[in-house]
């Protein structure tokens, strides 16, 4: 996941920023995040499928169907 700069979420950010509503106020912020991978975690990735296919090797693949745990569909996210 990686952070997105956009000014307009920043322009939004700040107008709610320290913003009084009533007796409250209002602390926050607007950020975007991509759901694409980075290189690091397409890695993490790879190195856990690989440890759970060497993990089902070992127990006999018990639990798994095609080197994949039932009713997973190979999305990690």
């Amino acid at each position: 996941m990686k952070y997105l700069d956009c000014e307009r979420l920043g322009l939004m950010s700040a107008a709610l920023a320290n913003r009084r509503v009533g007796d409250k106020v209002l602390m926050g912020r607007i950020e975007a995040y991509s759901c694409k991978p980075l290189s690091d975690d397409k890695r993490l990735k790879k190195e856990l499928e690989l440890s759970f296919r060497e993990d089902g090797a070992h127990h006999g693949g018990e639990g798994r169907e095609g080197g994949r745990e039932r009713g997973r569909k190979g999305n990690y996210c």
